[in-house]
């Protein structure tokens, strides 16, 4: 049996389709998408389910994957409703994309077989570099997926001490919310003394001051924290105060209350607490320096030092080393990395941009009883290889009308990374990978038969050269078999659509 078959206007390749395979290779950073356009608006955020496929053995493997619902702000939405819309976003990580799917590949689920969203993730700084991942609804049955995050409750008295466990690394917090516990998973040590805050200067209206994080106060009560647990990015809000009555300064409030905003995912945490403070009072108040830092404790010896202007790298020891403290002022985002054996510490410093303001490196490796802006010492009195962001004031004093503090962390599982990872991490931040969505519906007809594949079945070469301009008016395709029986040609182009 022989069938020739005349295409009119279809691009053909003679020679063998190259499949669409996984070529992401992005770590550590999620992919993170806004749900404000269709097919992702509007959905039902529990009827979905997350899976990879894998061209190699044509099989499905369900991944951790979720949609979260926030707020304008991009705060976690403690007034949901279950349904995505402009402000949500869907996460997942992109070492858990997999191939491109054919139409005729689907899970083995009959009810799950109405639609599926196909979710193609392209590197920006790489358009060739992209992977999928295929939402399915109302899949039936599906393997237990285990989350990349773990919780602990803080002890009765003290809701803020708890404790977060990922992958990479367990991260705790002291009575008020602070950060002061740190180890890479693993390695069994901690290496962290606390995340460590300042604001220095003196104004109309007060005497000088230093205020640090010892000034910060969390709730006890029992809602003191509210923890929303997910699969890929968890949320955790806690309820705290600054005790301005530190101050000493009459007709002020004694306490200023405000919350953390922490979000978690496998490899990174990030705070933030923002206030909004009218311009003139914050100088009148004369803030001169602001600090935001993580200090180490002697655990962390040997470890390495780098920013983009010491790209050599810095031994940390307890001993004062010199260090170049250049920052590009003009970035609103800054960071610094610390490195060794069990891991890497990369922290992202996105501060406001202020007027009257010079923005520095701030390191300090000094063992002894001190610091590096003069403040006073907190948490166990040392310095070893205290790193993050400082800014100075260049005139009176720094001008802004909002107030953030916003800190950003990665704790990864990577021996000895180096100034160059420590750009392409932060590259990766800056360029986040894009996520195109096409709805997909089940078509029985474009599936592959089911019945035995012919025991002889040649496909010939096509004719004239589809890529000929002189074939623009048709191409013959001829194929012959020694099977006895009809046989079905679908053709698909290069993006999956059915076009004869």
């Amino acid at each position: 049996m022989k069938k020739i078959i005349l295409f009119t206007f279809l691009f053909l390749c003679a020679g063998r389709v190259v499949p669409q395979i996984n070529t992401l290779d992005r770590e550590y950073v999620p992919v993170t998408a806004a749900t404000d356009v269709e097919p992702l608006f509007g959905l039902n955020v529990n009827e979905w389910t997350a899976f990879r496929f894998d061209r190699r053995t044509a099989s499905w493997r369900a991944i951790p994957f979720q949609f979260d619902e926030l707020t304008d702000t991009k705060r976690y939405d403690r007034d949901k409703d279950g349904v995505t819309d402009a402000t949500d976003e869907v996460t997942f990580m992109p070492t858990d994309t997999g191939d491109k799917a054919e139409l005729w590949h689907w899970i083995d689920d009959p009810s799950a077989r109405s639609e599926r969203l196909e979710l193609q993730v392209t590197d920006p700084l790489d358009a060739s570099k992209k992977g999928w991942i295929y939402l399915y609804k109302n899949v039936t049955h599906s393997d237990e997926l285990p989350s990349y995050l773990d919780f602990a409750p803080g002890p009765a008295g003290m809701p803020a001490a708890d404790t977060i466990k990922t992958t990479a690394f367990k991260l705790g917090h002291n009575q008020n919310g602070w950060i002061d516990y740190m180890q890479f998973a693993g390695s069994g040590k901690d290496i962290v003394d606390r995340f460590k805050l300042r604001l220095k200067g003196n104004g109309f209206l007060t005497p000088a001051y230093d205020i640090n994080e010892d000034w910060v106060e969390a709730s006890t009560e029992a809602d003191a924290v509210s923890y929303y647990p997910g699969p890929v990015r968890s949320f955790h809000i806690t309820k705290a105060a600054i005790l301005l009555e530190k101050l000493k300064i009459p007709l002020i409030p004694k306490r200023s209350s405000f919350e953390y905003n922490y979000e978690y995912t496998p490899y990174s945490f990030e705070i933030e607490a923002q206030t909004q403070i009218d311009a003139s009072l914050l100088a009148l108040f004369g803030v001169k320096l602001m600090r935001q830092s993580l200090d180490f404790n002697p655990d962390a010896v040997g470890m390495k030092f780098y920013s983009t202007s010491n790209p050599e790298g810095i031994t940390i020891d307890g001993v004062v080393t010199p260090y170049s403290d250049v920052l590009n002022q003009n970035d609103q985002k800054n960071w610094v990395l610390a490195s060794g054996n069990d891991g890497a510490a990369f922290l992202i410093f996105d501060i406001t941009l202020m007027k009257n303001s010079r923005r520095r490196v701030y390191f300090h490796d000094q063992k002894e009883n001190s610091s590096g802006d003069g403040t006073a010492s907190t948490g166990d009195q040392y310095s070893y290889g205290d790193m993050g962001v400082m800014i100075e004031a260049t005139g009176d004093a720094l001008i802004t009308n909002q107030l953030t503090i916003a800190f950003k962390g990665y704790f990864i599982d990577r021996a000895n990374a180096d100034v160059e990872y420590g750009k392409q991490l932060m590259e990766w931040e800056l360029n986040p990978l894009i996520i195109t969505a096409a709805r997909q519906t089940y078509e029985p007809g474009s599936l592959v038969s089911s019945r035995s594949a012919p025991d002889d079945f040649q496909l010939h070469a096509a004719f004239p050269n589809p890529y000929s301009i002189a074939s623009e008016n048709g191409v013959r395709l001829e194929f012959s078999g020694r099977v006895n029986e009809l046989y079905d040609l679908v053709v698909y182009n290069v993006i999956g659509q059915q076009v004869a």
